[in-house]
């Protein structure tokens, strides 16, 4: 890696839902000034990632992997991510940054909250760059043509709850819900839902901001999808 661009420190970067064209400039502008780009290890964002960096436009960088260890255990989770800062310190003190970028934007149920914070324990002094990217809930919201929210209404996102009793809480007490998360637990959302289905307009997205995106309205719809890449959206009808 060459230190002749401006960059300094750890880079975070967001890159949007899929769609190559949804990459914010400000994203595109520090992504060619890169000769290493970090991305995921081994999963389906990470070629999703790759797919989309190798179509922008001018970039130069290498294309190396990263590990993000999601162990269900808070310990070894903690362990990695500390190994992690102690070596992109090592990489920044050699080489000026680090630059890793993620799907949708590093702020939202992002990854990079790990990175992050474990850098932040280990050297405090090290300076760090989020680029906002364009979010999967931004680009749900888009594909349903309708607004989040609007006057003083609030907005609840979740990931999808762990038991259907939370779920009727969060319900209870607002009257939109977002939940991300879903994966195969798509079938729990379906049941939990039946009973109430009626007072609700519920809506599922799946792959916001890719070629493929699909989007379903109302249960019997949900039914036939699977939660993976997918974002739910309940909210109480009028007069409920």
């Amino acid at each position: 890696m060459c230190d002749d661009s401006s960059l300094r420190g750890l880079y975070c970067v967001g890159i949007g839902p899929g769609d190559p064209r949804m990459v914010t400039l400000r994203a595109l502008q520090v992504l060619q000034e890169a000769d290493v780009i970090h991305i995921p290890k081994g999963r389906a964002s990470g070629s999703l990632v790759q797919d989309i960096l190798i179509s922008l436009p001018d970039l130069k960088a290498e294309l190396r992997e990263i590990d993000f260890s999601m162990a269900r255990s808070v310990a070894l989770r903690q362990e990695h991510w500390d190994c992690k800062a102690v070596e992109i310190r090592s990489v920044i003190e050699r080489s000026g940054y680090f630059l890793c970028v993620t799907l949708g934007d590093p702020s939202i149920y992002s990854t990079m909250a790990y990175l992050t914070g474990a850098l932040k324990r280990l050297d405090g002094q090290v300076p760090i760059t989020m680029v906002p990217g364009i979010s999967s809930l931004q680009a749900a919201a888009a594909e349903l043509t309708s607004p989040l929210v609007i006057g003083d209404e609030e907005l609840v996102v979740v990931p999808f709850p762990e038991t259907e009793g939370r779920l009727r809480q969060l319900l209870d007490r607002h009257a939109k819900l977002v939940c991300m998360k879903i994966g195969k637990r798509i079938g729990d959302a379906v049941q939990w839902l039946a009973g109430i289905e009626d007072g609700y307009g519920i809506s599922l997205v799946k792959k916001a901001g890719l070629s493929d995106r699909e989007v379903y309205h109302g249960l019997e719809e949900i039914r036939q999808a699977d939660g993976n890449l997918s974002i739910l959206f309940i909210e109480k009808s009028e007069g409920k």
